[in-house]
């Protein structure tokens, strides 16, 4: 017996969608005015950022953005845009105010591996730690895209200097157990592979807080 797909509701945005994320019983969609929470069950949405926090004046209703991704950190949650990332709060307001990633390219996806928050620009990885935004590695490539985010791996692509695709990983595991977490750059195309290594020490609305269902996996 097959099953048959139905659509039932058509969502409505105040802007351009972008980016989606799915969650249990919620959408998080990023449009060009910002986040917005979409209820599956009534097809109502509100934006994510509380607009009565000044300290967001920066971004609230500010046309031309590209938000592309949520993660949940600790009890906050990063918003990430293609030009910046921050924190807030369940309530939609700023937390860590001093805390703010100033993208050195403009990435078209985001993937966490918890300290890790990697940007994929067509060009580069970024590489930076999500407790500080410090910036820990560059990965450089040509066409560079994000494939696959896994429970052992993160896959991407990218070109070789002969044009073909190059299908990559990037793995994480604890070599120890004294917090230390190994990134290992491994890419192959036919019978050609390389790898390097670099190490680094770290330390509510109901829609926000499915997320940590989706993001626990990652840590």
């Amino acid at each position: 017996r097959q099953r048959q797909m139905c659509i039932r509701d058509r969502f409505h945005f105040n802007s351009e969608p972008v980016s989606i994320s799915f969650l249990k019983t919620r959408l998080i969609v990023g449009c060009t005015k910002g986040f917005e929470i979409v209820s599956l069950n009534d097809g109502k949405n509100e934006a994510i950022l509380d607009p009565a926090d000044t300290s967001l004046d920066f971004i609230i209703n500010k046309e031309g953005l590209k938000p592309l991704a949520i993660h949940r950190i600790s009890s906050n949650f990063l918003l990430s845009y293609s030009d910046f990332s921050f924190y807030i709060n369940k309530n939609g307001w700023r937390t860590r105010s001093d805390f703010m990633i100033n993208w050195e390219g403009i990435p078209q996806a985001f993937a966490l591996w918890y300290p890790y928050l990697l940007a994929f620009e067509p060009n580069f990885i970024e590489i930076r730690n999500v407790e500080t935004g410090e910036l820990l590695r560059v990965i450089v490539g040509e066409n560079i895209r994000l494939l696959h985010t896994g429970s052992q791996e993160i896959l991407y692509a990218y070109e070789d200097e002969r044009g073909y695709d190059v299908v990559a990983s990037l793995d994480f595991w604890d070599k120890t157990n004294k917090k230390t977490t190994t990134v290992n750059d491994t890419s192959t195309v036919g019978h050609a592979s390389s790898s390097s290594n670099v190490s680094s020490s770290s330390g509510m609305s109901p829609a926000l807080s499915e997320i940590k269902e989706v993001d626990e996996g990652k840590k």
